[in-house]
C-alpha cells in the first residue's frame, strides 16, 4: 500500500462574501481512501464542503490543468463550519469510489486564510 501527502491549498484567502472558493479537483485513480486537513486563520464564517464526482474529466500530466469535471455532489459526511475564528477541521474518507474530489468554501462574512494538506493511501 503506497501513501502520499500533498497540499491542496497554501494560505489561500477565505474572502468575506462572493462566490465559493475551489482546490484544483484531485484525480483519485488507484486511492481507496484520503483525509484533508483544513487549517484556518483569521475570522472567516462560511462552510467548507468535500465533494466527489464521477465525471470522467482530464488531467493534464505535464501542466496540472484539470478539463471536463464539471458535476460535483457534496459528500453527505463532508462539511466543517467556519465560525468566525481561527480554527482547524479535517475530513476522512475510508473507501472513495468516485472518480474527483475537491474542497469548495462557501464564506458567509468575516476573512481569513486556509491551508489545506491532503493524506491519500491506495495502490
Amino acid at each position: 500500500m503506497r501513501e502520499a501527502p500533498f497540499p491542496l491549498w497554501t494560505n489561500v484567502a477565505l474572502p468575506a462574501s462572493g462566490g465559493p472558493v475551489v482546490t484544483t479537483p484531485v484525480l483519485l485513480e488507484n486511492i481507496f481512501g484520503f483525509s484533508i486537513q483544513i487549517v484556518w486563520t483569521g475570522t472567516p464564517v462560511g462552510v467548507f464542503t468535500i465533494q466527489g464526482s464521477n465525471d470522467l474529466g482530464f488531467k493534464n500530466l505535464q501542466t496540472g490543468a484539470v478539463t471536463g469535471v464539471t458535476n460535483w455532489t457534496p459528500l453527505t459526511s463532508g462539511t466543517i463550519s467556519a465560525a468566525g475564528s481561527a480554527a482547524n477541521g479535517m475530513f476522512n474518507d475510508v473507501g472513495a469510489y468516485f472518480r474527483w474530489v475537491q474542497i469548495s468554501y462557501a464564506p458567509t462574512s468575516g476573512t481569513g486564510t486556509a491551508s489545506a494538506n491532503m493524506q491519500i493511501k491506495g495502490l
